[in-house]
């Protein structure tokens, strides 16, 4: 399902800000939303391709823009699943 079938009238950041709002936590890979979820202090759980670019740093769990953002790695190219369970974990932490 693309953004536009989900959402039609949503067309802007704000709009997206807007999604965000109404979220406790965020799970995505790397794309616009992660940025201004992150942006905005809400949780967020960033799963990265195994080389990322710079925007990510090399701290492989934190970045300095955005403190409530989890990075999660994967490991090696086209490695998913690793990131995912990952992320699979955290929630079972934060339920």
């Amino acid at each position: 399902m693309t953004r536009t079938e989900m959402a039609p009238d949503h067309t802007s950041f704000r709009d997206t800000a807007g999604m965000i709002a109404n979220l406790d936590l965020v799970i995505c890979c790397d794309s616009s939303v992660a940025h201004v979820a992150g942006a905005m202090g809400k949780p967020v759980l960033l799963i990265l391709p195994w080389l990322g670019d710079w925007r990510w740093m090399l701290d492989p769990y934190a970045t300095p823009w955005y403190p409530h953002t989890r990075l999660l790695r994967s490991p090696a190219p086209g490695e998913w699943d690793t990131p995912v369970r990952a992320a699979a974990a955290l929630l079972t932490t934060m339920a």
